[in-house]
């Protein structure tokens, strides 16, 4: 899906409850220019280590072992164009609130920023907030899958959207 989207070629990519790192390797073998993972558990970072290792990409990587709340505000000084989002199903308002820390942390996401949310398809789809654009949304079982897209609160004559 992101592919045909062109969304990952040369793009920073922040894969936050990102348990094996599985998504942002995957982003970096096809073309990505770096990534970031957050995960708060110690023997997922290191295995999160691990497979960028075997994947060629180390070099590319950097881990944040730490919860996502803690790590968001610590990466204010950085901007990404594609975020991955894969918390526990159980937590039902972590990507919302997630969402809203990452919009609340300007200028942590490009204009056109990609974000891509995986959740219980028995939640809610994320609300496309201020400053977001709905994609698409797919279910696929038990999970859903949200693609949104941060816009520009202007348009090009600096007049509101």
């Amino acid at each position: 899906m992101l592919e045909a989207r062109e969304t990952v070629k040369d793009r920073r990519v922040l894969d936050l409850f990102a348990g094996t790192g599985a998504l942002a390797i995957e982003a970096l073998s096809r073309g990505a220019a770096s990534a970031v993972c957050v995960e708060q558990g110690p023997r997922e970072c290191r295995a999160i280590r691990q497979n960028a290792v075997r994947a060629g990409v180390a070099d590319r990587l950097r881990v944040l072992a730490m919860p996502v709340a803690r790590a968001i505000p610590t990466l204010a000084q950085h901007q990404f164009d594609l975020v991955f989002m894969d918390p526990p199903y159980e937590d039902r308002e972590a990507v919302p609130a997630t969402i809203a820390m990452l919009l609340a942390s300007d200028p942590l996401l490009s204009e056109g920023a990609m974000l891509v949310a995986e959740q219980s398809a028995r939640t809610p789809a994320p609300p496309a907030e201020t400053g977001l654009r709905r994609l698409a949304d797919r279910r696929y079982g038990d999970t859903l899958i949200s693609l949104l897209t941060r816009q520009a609160e202007t348009d090009p004559e600096g007049l509101p959207l």
